[in-house]
């Protein structure tokens, strides 16, 4: 039987960005887009939060042997209990800025992977905002439960990396370009790129990733501005880039497969299938 596979989804506060509460650019957009049919639509559901996911999460399971179960918000306990019950593995996505409060600290430089639109609240920026705390309580919730009351295989890719990290007690760089202070840094918010390589990751003899893919250096694409900074209680880093980033994290407990990777392996698919090993690993994992 192929086994179930929960796919933690976005938290979109409305459909369209609600340019009618910026400044005067926003205004501008605003009375162009809503004079058309298609804008008029558009901005008539915007009173409705909605969530959204990525046919490349849920399309990376399937072609595993996995079957995807998207996972609404909610802060609800009961209910992520009873959902993680039901599950046989539980994939954390990526997506926006994790808050700083969650590791104690004051918003610096959260300025978002995208930007943000000018004069416009996180709110009202909705899928351009930079951090959406509901996404963020309930997935570090949602993570805690997964990796202390079950034994759930576990992939976090991206912000669900971070997420995994966060949840066990570590911190992020809140913005690589203005925080780090190592090596000088390679360009890991490589948008334009997100489908095709960019830098290469060196990975630990040994690790659950070096089993993965059998080699100790691969490339990868990137597309993030934070990255892991203090590493969280029983998580070991097991592959890093060349100016130090951290590219993979794993629990310390070898008989888990606690996995999260810092580059999007799912969107790298259609032009390197080598990491399609990550969703192989995850599933079979997934069926025991």
């Amino acid at each position: 039987m192929k086994p179930l596979i929960g796919v933690t989804s976005s938290y979109i506060y409305s459909y369209m960005p609600k340019l009618d509460k910026g400044g005067k650019n926003e205004q501008s957009q605003y009375e162009a887009l809503k004079s058309t049919y298609v804008g008029s639509c558009l901005f008539g559901l915007n009173d409705v939060p909605f969530n959204m996911s990525l046919s490349t999460d849920t399309q990376a399971i399937e072609q595993a042997g996995g079957i995807p179960i998207i996972i609404p918000q909610t802060e609800d306990e009961d209910s992520m209990r009873s959902i993680l019950s039901r599950l046989d593995g539980i994939m954390f996505v990526g997506g926006n800025d994790i808050h700083p409060e969650f590791y104690g600290e004051e918003v610096n430089y959260n300025k978002g992977l995208f930007g943000t639109l000018d004069n416009l609240n996180t709110e009202d920026a909705s899928v351009f905002a930079k951090t959406v705390i509901e996404r963020d309580r309930m997935e570090i919730a949602l993570m805690k439960l997964a990796l202390e009351k079950t034994n759930l295989p576990i992939l976090g890719i991206c912000r669900g990396s971070q997420i995994m990290n966060v949840a066990l007690g570590g911190s992020l760089y809140q913005d690589l370009e203005k925080c780090y202070e190592g090596e000088e840094l390679l360009g890991h918010v490589s948008l334009e790129k997100w489908a095709s390589h960019v830098h290469d990751i060196i990975i630990e003899d040994g690790s659950l990733v070096h089993k993965i893919f059998d080699e100790k250096q691969i490339n990868v694409n990137s597309i993030h501005h934070q990255a892991i900074r203090h590493l969280g209680d029983g998580l070991k880093v097991t592959a890093k880039a060349a100016d130090g980033i951290v590219e993979a994290i794993e629990y310390d407990d070898a008989s888990r497969f606690v996995l999260g990777v810092q580059w999007h392996p799912e969107m790298l698919l259609k032009s390197d299938e080598t990491h399609r090993k990550v969703f192989d690993a995850f599933i079979e994992a997934s069926k025991s």
